[in-house]
């Protein structure tokens, strides 16, 4: 190995010390080059040996190989309505009140949401009020609905999850402040999600047709983040 004394004057210590390990690392590849083409070359001579010798005995040398074992696949647990939280929020346009429900999951541990809840809107008082579930997209460009469960992180780290919400036709006299109730097939009880903190929990879409029912259409779980449902 160089020494470091014998280094060129114009050289710092840093470099120095720099180019001595450089050669240090090439001298000690060096070395383990030479030793694994010694351990090949052993190699091989082992197995022309066994073939040599199954050839004179009129053996055939089979070699076996390892099955290849399948990856385990661990899917996360349904979260329970306990280790969520939830808000919600509409926006008025011209033909009802586009908006949603965003789903933050607390826990220590990721858990998943899967296919399309039960939503209810309902006053603060606790009344429900007469709003009937409609089929189809909710959303202006609602993304392909998709089978696979969606995770929530754990500790409400990004991402998380929501649905998508569109309710339309609202007639009848104003019902004041409100709040959304959803539950999941799987659920045994709801979960009450709040208005979100710049959200207007007394909108109500318009009046389109005094002759038609209300009706809310609720959209497939999602993933959500900072940059909204995706």
């Amino acid at each position: 190995m160089p020494d470091l004394h014998d280094l060129a004057p114009t050289v710092d210590a840093d470099s120095a010390w720099h180019i001595f390990t450089r050669v240090a690392r090439q001298r000690h590849a060096r070395r383990r080059r030479a030793a694994a083409l010694t351990i090949v070359a052993v190699v091989v001579a082992g197995i022309a040996v066994a073939y040599l010798g199954t050839q004179s005995s009129g053996r055939r040398v089979e070699i076996e190989t390892s099955p290849t074992v399948p990856r385990s696949t661990t899917r996360s647990p349904t979260c329970a309505p306990s280790q969520l939280t939830a808000t919600f929020g509409f926006v008025n346009n011209s033909s009802g009140a586009l908006g949603g429900v965003v789903l933050t999951n607390h826990a220590a541990s990721a858990c998943s949401l899967h296919g399309r809840p039960d939503v209810r809107v309902l006053t603060r008082g606790g009344r429900y009020l007469s709003v009937r579930p409609d089929s189809g997209p909710a959303g202006n460009t609602p993304p392909t609905p998709s089978n696979q469960p969606v995770v929530l992180t754990a500790r409400a780290r990004q991402p998380q999850a929501g649905v998508m919400l569109l309710w339309r036709n609202w007639c009848a006299n104003a019902p004041g402040p409100v709040v959304v109730s959803l539950q999941f097939g799987d659920w045994n009880s709801n979960l009450v999600a709040a208005p979100a903190a710049n959200a207007d929990p007394s909108t109500v879409p318009p009046c389109v047709n005094r002759s038609q029912p209300t009706t809310i259409t609720v959209g497939n779980i999602q993933a959500h983040d900072a940059g909204g449902f995706r």
